[in-house]
């Protein structure tokens, strides 16, 4: 038994000793012995190639890797965008560290042209670069497989990837927008030996404002593919089958080229499945290219009950030159659900058990048209705009029954069957401008317009026999109807001109304007105890609500230092109210001034901010006229004018925080 002991512990030995781990260190210098930083520096595995870790060097210069095998071969490369890449051969003694201790690059040559040697991982200014060729995947892998393979990078399970612990959130191919939001379905689809290079970096968009605090940028992919990747076509079919007719199908066909996508999807199940993940649609379909994430149900995710999801739909995007870029993308859905929920309650009042119980069942369908469109377009190398109109038509038709009831075990309480149903019809439209002119390098200048235009028209009827048997009166009905149409519509402008003149601080002034009508018109019909369809007037809670905002600010960045940024400023908001309350014959107007300062404070990872904000009086808590058509509830008055003033603090300190 000893022997056997003594054999474990001794091949144990042996496996910890095979997996030692040491240190790598050093400092780089340029050539005139600066200390270079963000040089990128690479350890490779001498035997294939493959990168075994990289990391930029710090503000000093100074790079340190932990946990790299020692007794193995391994290759030191280090580049940077201003000095010749450097190449070392070496090996870590066991149980030891290895210290470059200082590493000086050799200055470009003015006349150089031609690179011979192409580093695995590089920073080109602010975008990271990896080389494909020294990360090995299996023949035939998709490119997910290939970014697992990259350091610096975080591929999940379901295919989200992360950067420096922010997520992924548009890729691009040979630097054209064509998947964004999420990647993962692209990354299944497309094979790994087209693609030559990986960038990552922080996508500062089209404008030329200067971006305060960078960390908060969305960071983006670029693909660079091989000559041969000109253009392709791909996509899925899936279909099954099964007892009391479920059943699920879909296709999706996907073709592009470096300038021009064009999708057609259609899907369909009755198993509450998301037919296609929006996620998804998003990548091989496309739909985030045009940067539009409006489209949420792609049938099937039901949170309860049983659904029939039917969808079909296209999307087209067409680069032209540099310059200009348009998408159209249409979804048909259709909805038709089945849902029922029963409940039963037991509940102690003195010493008395109560007893409830419940049914409710409910059908609707649903068929909604919706239509985005994205144009951009750059006139110059200083001035672009964009342009966003989107339209959308949804009906709805919804049946229910419901049933509850109250007793003791001596005595009945109440009970109450009911049935209901409501039509609904929306129309929404909605578009928004955004032009920006960068008049010299100092001072640009914008303008944002938005409109958005909703009508909804809805028809609520219900039938109710309720039977309270503690009351001269036990038992009552009532027929109710309420047509309501609420329109709202919403008007938004803003100039703003942004100054940078002063090194380290800028600032942006703006003026903003917004006009906002909404309000419910209520028609109320009743029929208590079949005595006859009435009027109910008394019961129609119809109101206008118009709200006028004159709003103008400024606000300064200051940056004295790299890991130190001050966002600060005021704004003056003039906020004038309008209600009409109609059936009171009551007006309500107000027109009050509000300063609205803020501040954010940002050091490395930490960051503290506190602000002022004002909101609209919340509509949903007016009630002009008392509400007691139920006989087993009833609504008070309620009227709810002010204005709601907010102050919002804020701290961030990120995991593994360093402010040293």
């Amino acid at each position: 038994m000893k022997i056997y002991l003594f054999l474990i512990l001794l091949l144990t030995t042996n496996i910890v000793l095979g997996q030692s781990k040491g240190k790598v260190l050093g400092t780089v210098f340029s050539q005139n012995a600066e200390p270079l930083e963000k040089a990128t520096v690479t350890i490779l595995n001498s035997k294939d190639s493959s990168v075994v870790s990289y990391l930029l060097t710090d503000t000093k210069g100074k790079f340190e890797f932990v946990k790299i095998p020692t007794g193995t071969a391994l290759t030191l490369f280090i580049s940077h965008v201003n000095a010749n890449p450097f190449r070392k051969e070496f090996t870590i003694p066991n149980g030891e560290n290895y210290d470059f201790a200082h590493l000086k690059l050799d200055s470009k040559s003015l006349d150089e042209v031609v690179v011979n040697i192409v580093p695995p991982v590089r920073m080109n200014k602010d975008t990271l670069e990896y080389n494909t060729n020294f990360f090995k995947t299996r023949p035939n892998a998709n490119v997910e497989e290939l970014l697992k393979e990259l350091p610096g990078l975080q591929v999940n399970m379901d295919g989200s990837i992360y950067y420096q612990g922010k997520e992924v959130s548009k890729v691009k191919v040979n630097d054209k927008d064509f998947f964004s939001s999420d990647v993962r379905i692209a990354t299944r689809n497309l094979d790994a030996s087209l693609i030559k290079t990986v960038q990552v970096y922080r996508d500062k968009g089209e404008t030329k404002k200067d971006n305060e605090d960078e960390d908060k940028l969305p960071i983006t992919i670029n693909l660079k593919f091989k000559k041969d990747f000109l253009k392709a076509s791909f996509g899925k079919l899936y279909g099954s089958a099964g007892t009391r007719s479920r059943y699920e199908a879909g296709g999706l066909f996907n073709t592009f080229k470096d300038t021009l996508q064009l999708s057609f999807l259609g899907f369909g199940n009755n198993i509450n499945r998301q037919s296609f993940d929006y996620n998804e649609l998003n990548q091989e379909a496309g739909l985030g290219r045009a940067e539009n994430y409006g489209f949420d149900n792609f049938g099937g995710r039901n949170y309860s009950g049983k659904a029939n999801d039917i969808g079909l739909g296209f999307n087209l995007n067409n680069d032209w030159g540099k310059k200009t870029k348009l998408n159209i993308m249409y979804m048909l859905k259709y909805n038709k659900a089945e849902n029922q929920n029963t409940g039963n309650q037991i509940s102690l009042y003195d010493q008395e058990k109560q007893y409830s119980a419940s049914d409710y069942q409910q059908q609707e369908k649903s068929v909604g048209h919706n239509l985005k469109t994205l144009l951009r377009h750059r006139m110059d190398t200083t001035a672009y705009f964009e342009f966003t109109p989107n339209l959308g038509i949804n009906s709805k038709n919804n049946s229910t029954f419901g049933m509850n009831r109250s007793y003791t075990d001596l005595k009945k309480l109440n009970d109450a069957t009911g049935t209901g149903g409501n039509k609904e019809n929306t129309l929404n439209y909605s578009h928004g401008f955004y032009i920006e002119k960068q008049l010299n390098k100092n001072h640009i200048v914008s303008f944002r317009n938005t409109i958005s235009i909703n009508t909804n028209e809805k028809t609520d009827t219900s039938f109710q026999n309720t039977n309270i048997y503690d009351t001269a009166k036990p038992r009552t009905s009532l027929w109710y109807k309420n047509r309501t149409q609420n329109n709202s519509n919403n008007l938004y402008f803003s100039a703003a001109y942004y100054n940078k003149i002063i090194k380290k601080l800028n600032f942006d002034y703006y003026f903003t304007y917004v006009t906002n009508r909404q309000g419910p018109q209520e028609s109320v019909y009743i029929n208590r105890d079949s005595t006859g369809e009435m009027h109910a007037a008394p019961y129609e809670n119809s109101y206008r609500y118009k709200y006028q905002d004159y709003i103008t600010g400024i606000i300064f960045y200051w940056r004295p230092t790299k890991d130190f940024n001050v966002k600060f400023g005021t704004a003056y908001q003039v906020k004038a109210n309008h209600f009409d309350l109609l059936k009171i014959n009551s007006v309500e107007k107000s027109s009050l001034g509000y300063w609205l300062p803020n501040i954010n404070i940002r050091y490395k990872d930490l960051n503290l901010g506190w602000y002022k904000d004002l909101e609209s009086p919340e509509l949903y808590g007016i009630q002009q006229l008392v509400l007691d058509l139920n006989p087993l509830y009833t609504r008070k008055t309620s009227f709810i004018f002010n204005n709601i003033e907010k102050q919002n603090v804020s701290i961030s300190i990120p995991r593994n925080c360093s402010l040293m």
